[in-house]
């Protein structure tokens, strides 16, 4: 995202988009921003995304753009997944997934994050979207009183051997045991049951690594801090 600071050149900052590689130009402001940038996107041809600031806004309101609420112009920029649930509708507007090796706790605050079986020969899927954000961080929240919560509502979950998701090229924003990096789709993943073996030593306790109650509350402002460009808010 660029700021244009006053005096500059709409479309000698579209042009710089353009020639960094963007795929898609947005433009806020104006018919006459709208304007310059649209020249650009034309010339290049690459997409054009409106956000009506304007006064007039004449070309987003041709378009059908909702004057009322600019920013949801922004829904076609989020690049939000599409995945089908072994059973039932496929879900739009997904925001995050995690694929999990073998199934996590998400039920109990208490014990967020959490496999009690490593065995199961399953990944576990959990699905959030743009909707559900703010209400799963509220729930997190009221949980650190009383130390147990139920978040199901705002998680989708189901279990599975394998899933495939994205539309082909696409290029999607991944985290790998933390570490941030961009693939292309479609993404697969699979289990391998009983691929690793591990020792451990005797007399491990049953409740081992049972999490704080802010660890729950830290990972949910961690996850909006991250998706704050996707959510663009």
């Amino acid at each position: 995202m660029h700021v244009l600071e006053p005096g500059e050149d709409a479309r000698l900052a579209a042009i710089a988009a353009a020639e960094g590689g963007s795929e898609v130009l947005g433009v806020a402001g104006g018919d006459g921003s709208v304007s310059a940038v649209a020249t650009v996107a034309a010339e290049r041809e690459v997409a054009l995304v409106i956000v009506p600031m304007g006064t007039l806004n004449h070309f987003a309101r041709d378009l059908g753009l909702d004057l009322a609420r600019p920013l949801s112009a922004l829904d076609e920029l989020r690049r939000a997944l599409r995945i089908t649930p072994p059973e039932g509708a496929p879900l739009e507007g997904v925001l995050a997934v995690v694929v999990s090796n073998n199934p996590y706790e998400f039920a109990r605050l208490d014990r967020l994050g959490r496999r009690h079986r490593l065995d199961t020969g399953m990944l576990q899927i959990s699905v959030l979207d743009a909707s559900t954000l703010d209400e799963l961080v509220e729930r997190l929240l009221a949980g650190t009183l009383s130390g147990a919560i139920e978040i199901r509502p705002a998680l989708r979950h189901w279990m599975s051997e394998h899933l495939e998701m994205g539309v082909l090229g696409e290029r999607v924003r991944v985290g790998v045991d933390g570490e941030p990096i961009i693939l292309e789709a479609p993404l697969r993943f699979s289990v391998e049951p009983g691929a690793l073996r591990v020792l451990v030593p005797e007399g491990v306790p049953e409740d081992r690594q049972v999490p704080p109650l802010e660890a729950g509350v830290h990972a949910a402002r961690t996850l909006r801090q991250w998706l704050r460009p996707t959510l663009a808010e």
